[in-house]
């Protein structure tokens, strides 16, 4: 049996070091998705950089390295190689380019991060605008675009359509990602929030800016199952996914290079969505059919709040096609079997 070492860092969340969620959902999830639904023979284990020790090398027979290039993880790759053992770098936003927009300035600079890759045997990148973004800075060993995708065999839709709640929710990784429009955006929904009797809840790791909220249900940072799991139970009505849109002109490229990871989240659960206006969403969610895109501008984003709290009937129509919309569009299958040429 062939051996998988994923290697990467611990987050601190709330005080609490867990694993990357956007490395769960597009490593971890669909190697697992091999081993338990198509029958490939590994063994999978994730370790943190600091923890790996030479008879982790040695034993195992692939190393994938995500997100992150630090000293630490060079002098495993470099080890890695003099063993002959395959490299694979798995790399998300989180990259030097986007000092501005992204966490990226405190994980990574450039010459680590092409020193990192000069040792890898094939990249993997979410989409084509990072690849993009890289072939500009950087010479790229072989390279695979998967695009990230959703456990149905894992996560379960609910098959009740009622929606009897009265609640909406927000998930934020660390921070809001918008610019122009964030002062709006608090007064839009806070303006929601205290005309209605609609409650909100948010998922999210510690950001002061939530204070801004007049009023919310603090559910704390989740690990990425444990939140998957807590979506399946509650029956919320919508949830809102904010991002930044053409009116954040420095910041587009990085957008561009996110994924549209709420939106087959949500739709995979049954949960409607009001998405902003921004490159990722507007390419795959079909206005008022599979979800709401809403321009950036308190008007919009408020008379969406609205009709979505009303209109029953476009609820469950949306929920409906965005389920069948992910299900083909979005489905882990298709990037596990990716992931399977790529390990073969």
């Amino acid at each position: 049996m062939k051996k998988i070492l994923i290697v990467q860092r611990l987050s601190l969340v709330a005080e609490k070091l867990i694993f990357s969620r956007s490395v769960i959902n597009r490593v971890t999830e669909p190697l697992s998705f091999l081993v338990n639904n198509l029958n490939v023979n590994y063994e999978l284990e994730v370790k943190v950089e600091s923890e790996i020790i030479e008879n982790d090398i040695k034993s195992c027979d692939i190393i994938i390295f995500c997100k992150h290039a630090s000293t630490k993880s060079l002098k495993i790759i470099q080890a890695a190689k003099e063993l002959r053992k395959k490299v694979i770098y798995d790399i998300d936003d989180l990259i030097y380019k986007f000092q501005s927009n992204s966490l990226g300035a405190r994980y990574n600079n450039k010459e680590i991060l092409n020193a990192h890759l000069q040792f890898t045997d094939i990249l993997t990148v979410s989409n084509k605008n990072l690849l993009k973004a890289l072939q500009s800075d950087f010479c790229l060993p072989d390279h695979q675009v998967i695009q990230t995708g959703f456990n149905f065999n894992k996560y379960k839709k609910k098959c009740d359509y009622t929606q009897k709640s009265n609640k909406f929710l927000f998930t934020n990784a660390d921070v809001i990602k918008l610019t122009s429009f964030k002062e709006q955006f608090f007064n839009t929904i806070n303006s929601f929030l205290l005309n209605s009797n609609m409650n909100l809840d948010i998922f999210s790791d510690p950001n002061p800016e939530l204070k801004n909220f007049v009023q919310f249900n603090d559910l704390g940072s989740l690990p990425w199952e444990e939140h998957k799991f807590y979506l399946e139970e509650e029956n919320y009505q919508f949830a809102i996914v904010p991002l930044g849109g053409p009116e954040d002109k420095d910041s587009l490229d990085f957008y561009k290079c996110k994924t549209p990871i709420k939106y087959f989240e949500y739709s995979a659960l049954n949960i409607p969505g009001i998405y902003s206006n921004s490159a990722i969403y507007s390419s795959c969610v079909e206005n008022m059919k599979t979800g709401v895109i809403v321009n950036n501008n308190s008007s919009e984003w408020l008379n969406a709040l609205n009709l979505l709290t009303i209109n029953h009937e476009l609820r469950n129509t949306i929920a409906q096609n965005s389920y069948e919309d992910a299900f083909y569009s979005f489905n882990m299958k298709d990037s596990a079997i990716l992931w399977r040429s790529i390990l073969e």
